[in-house]
């Protein structure tokens, strides 16, 4: 068919509600719904390219979505994966009070033919898989906290059953082993794929080995960025303004609408950098002065921190912590 269409997918455990669009008068052309396996998708695909051109979009779902994502990907499809707020804020706009999949689908389809949202970023296998394995971790060092929690509790009991230490015992060294395993698998899989990155960044006064494997975990060699202020917005350090009606003062204050893991390291590593990386203490030196708070001056060391880490990825050059002193000498 000679028509540019915008399709929405909403995605569940087993389904996938489909909604299609025409591009250019927004009216409903076709609805349906396929299985959510792989011959579901291939059925999705052939109906797609019924279309003289077509726009799929859906929410990121955790982890449902991501074998339907791959398979348009490796079909060439256009297609788009976003952000579940984003979907919630348009449906807000356009004062939507029924909520079923499939007005969720219609949804999707109408946020893609109105907003036309950027095609989704596939990330190398070698992504993937670092970001499965941070994930993993994450998750397991959640559970060793809570064991840990629970076997002190167990301790100070005064009749201590010997059964509930000895399971505790057991399972913090089956966790502990368990976390060593994947962080040697996930430092063996960068060393193989993304040395010279991991290199660069820890170059970086201040960046340490576990933030240089977090950020290739999500962001690889940063080829999806083309200037930092988009790397600085998608950790969430972006500053805001906050302004209300007539009122004369303006208040700035950071986003936090990024990825708040990657936010708390770069705010941890600002503890060190403000003290040994020179550009960073200066920094921190001069917002000191302005009177700022300590708080807003370590949020400024991490803002800059992520320009660096950018800065000398794009480059390639290694990270000198004395490139401002002997730019001054030469000159």
């Amino acid at each position: 068919m000679m028509t540019k269409v915008a399709i929405g997918i909403d995605i569940a455990k087993d389904k996938l509600d489909v909604a299609i669009v025409e591009m250019a008068h927004g009216s409903l052309l076709f609805q349906t719904s396929y299985a959510n396996t792989a011959a579901g998708h291939q059925r999705l695909i052939v109906k797609a390219r019924n279309y003289q051109e077509s726009h799929l979009v859906m929410e990121a779902t955790g982890t449902y979505h991501l074998a339907l994502a791959k398979a348009l990907f490796e079909a060439g499809c256009k297609q788009s994966v976003i952000n579940p707020l984003q979907l919630k804020r348009f449906a807000q706009m356009k004062m939507r009070r029924l909520k079923t999949d499939r007005s969720d689908a219609q949804l999707l389809a109408a946020y893609g033919r109105e907003q036309h949202p950027e095609a989704h970023y596939m990330q190398p296998v070698a992504e993937q898989q670092l970001k499965q394995i941070n994930t993993q971790i994450r998750h397991l060092i959640k559970v060793r906290t809570s064991i840990k929690n629970l076997a002190h509790a167990n301790g100070y009991l005064p009749e201590s059953a010997p059964i509930c230490l000895e399971v505790d015992a057991s399972l913090l060294a089956y966790l502990d082993h368990a976390i060593e395993r994947l962080e040697k698998a996930q430092q063996a899989l960068i060393q193989a794929t993304y040395k010279e990155v991991q290199v660069l960044i820890e170059s970086v006064v201040g960046v340490g080995r576990r933030t240089s494997m977090m950020l290739i975990a999500y962001l690889g060699t940063f080829e999806r960025f083309r200037v930092y202020k988009q790397l600085v917005a998608y950790v969430g350090l972006n500053p805001v303004p906050m302004e209300s009606g007539t009122s004369l003062r303006r208040r700035m204050h950071i986003s936090k609408q990024g990825q708040a893991e990657l936010r708390t390291l770069f705010y941890l590593c600002a503890l060190s950098a403000k003290n040994h990386n020179k550009v960073c203490r200066a920094l921190y030196e001069r917002q000191l002065a302005k009177g700022k708070p300590k708080k807003v001056a370590l949020i400024a060391v991490a803002n800059k921190l992520v320009k660096q880490v950018f800065t000398i990825v794009k480059s390639g050059v290694a990270f000198d912590n004395d490139y401002l002193e002997k730019m001054s000498a030469v000159s």
